[in-house]
């Protein structure tokens, strides 16, 4: 019972003495073990060298790298606001300055042909026609539109009058569902009605002496945009306010890429010297054979 229970460890003990007195084996553990600090001296020296180790971070993507990407981003932003920029001086301020000033010019035109026009009777109404007839009393003249807008048949627009030396046309909106009644003249003025007599007559009124407010309204808006045109000139003008960082960061790249470059050049050298060098891992004995 003994002699068995010994016996497998006894096997296990000779076998790691005949391992340990073989020369191939060993030898080749200590080829491996002479290969592993090669590449650990190989690490040290790379840690070593702070040009390396500082690419190693720009390539990492912790350094440099970021800062190129963020400065490529905010140049792109720069670049992408100055095309909208030149495009608004371009197009979009010439003809909204147009537009103001015709409004502008219209405004005092219609002002002009409204106090010419204007002729109020004791009750201080202007005649008014509606469908060649001409009515001197707010009612009759009021009744006459509410008429007018029963006997329409399709939303178009049609000839209504006049009123204060303004033509006046009818129409539809069947959007808002309301009638509407536009004067034009120089410009096109739009007031909504209702079934109100009295009241129709009042908005009109009131549309037309709101001219001097929306003649002040279109003066402030044309200074505004003529303002935002020389600003929006002076903007584009100003070149990107990173430009000497971008390039400096990316002239550092270029260099350190370069010496990585190099560097790895040299490694793939000394790695084929010394396979070269090393033996094939075939022993003396097998040689001889």
């Amino acid at each position: 019972m003994a002699v068995t229970s010994i016996w497998p460890i006894t096997v296990r003990l000779n076998s790691v003495i005949k391992y340990a007195c073989n020369p191939e084996k060993t030898t080749q553990d200590a080829r491996e073990e002479t290969s592993q600090l090669h590449k650990i001296n190989d690490v040290v020296q790379y840690t070593a060298n702070d040009m390396k180790t500082e690419h190693r971070e720009f390539v990492s993507g912790m350094d440099l790298d970021i800062a190129m990407q963020k400065l490529k981003l905010l140049k792109a932003n720069h670049l992408s606001q100055k095309y909208a920029l030149e495009d608004q001086i371009i197009k979009d301020f010439p003809q909204r300055i147009s537009s103001l000033e015709q409004r502008i010019e219209g405004y005092k035109v219609d002002m002009a042909h409204l106090t010419k026009h204007t002729q109020p009777n004791e009750d201080g109404f202007s005649p008014m026609e509606i469908e060649g007839t001409v009515f001197t009393e707010k009612k009759a003249a009021g009744s006459a539109i509410l008429e007018a807008c029963h006997a329409m048949t399709s939303p178009d627009a049609v000839p209504l009058g006049q009123y204060r030396g303004f033509t006046m046309e009818l129409s539809f909106d069947s959007f808002s569902r309301e009638y509407k009644i536009t004067m034009k003249n120089e410009l096109r003025h739009t007031t909504s009605i209702g079934t109100d007599i009295f009241g129709n007559i009042q908005r009109l009124d009131n549309s037309l002496s709101g001219f001097e407010e929306r003649l002040y309204i279109c003066e402030e808006e044309l200074e505004n945009s003529r303002a935002q045109l020389a600003n929006a000139k002076e903007q584009v003008q100003k070149p990107f306010p990173q430009e000497e960082e971008l390039k400096t960061k990316s002239a550092r790249l270029d260099e350190l890429n370069i010496m990585l470059n190099m560097d790895k050049t040299e490694n793939e050298i000394v790695d084929d010297e010394r396979e070269e060098d090393e033996p094939d891992g075939r022993s003396s004995k097998e040689y001889e054979r």
